[in-house]
């Protein structure tokens, strides 16, 4: 048996020879000041000392209907209609027995005017039957804003959950 040639060792030295000058220090320097920065900005930001959003945001609620009966649950999100040149802020909020409220939700009312909300309600408690529908609403810019939705389900068909 033979042993390999001296250019294919292995270990660290097959790599080449260690280069230990200046360069070599400097580069290493501006890196690790590159990583530690990056890391001071993702810091700063996870802890809240990033930009906030400081939009003008109006509550908004209502009852939301299926073929007259209130939907056991789902989500309505509320989106700046664009093409009406609105661009406030986006709202969401759950729905639970057949009422949904931005107030405390993870995106705290709207900015208000026009916009498109996406209703995505459960008609089972156990999400096996579900519905999508969107329509425009209007929302108040100086206040809150009550918006009853009822949703034919000829406008919304349902549809079946498939099996996880």
């Amino acid at each position: 048996m033979t042993s390999p040639a001296p250019s294919q060792g292995h270990g660290l030295a097959a790599l080449g020879p260690r280069h230990t000058g200046t360069c070599h220090t400097v580069a290493l320097a501006i890196v690790s000041t590159l990583v530690m920065g990056a890391l001071v900005v993702a810091a700063l930001s996870v802890s809240g000392c990033g930009p906030r959003d400081t939009r003008v945001r109006h509550r908004v609620s209502g009852k939301i209907t299926y073929g007259g009966k209130p939907v056991p649950g789902g989500e309505i999100i509320l989106t700046p209609d664009g093409a009406k040149k609105n661009t406030g802020a986006q709202g969401i909020a759950t729905i639970k027995d057949g009422t949904y409220d931005t107030q405390g939700s993870r995106a705290p009312g709207v900015g208000g005017g026009p916009m498109s909300a996406m209703v995505m309600g459960l008609l089972e408690a156990d999400g096996s039957r579900f519905f999508e529908h969107t329509l425009p609403i209007d929302c108040s810019t100086s206040g809150d804003t009550v918006f009853d939705i009822e949703i034919a389900p000829g406008d919304a068909p349902e549809r079946k959950q498939a099996p996880i």
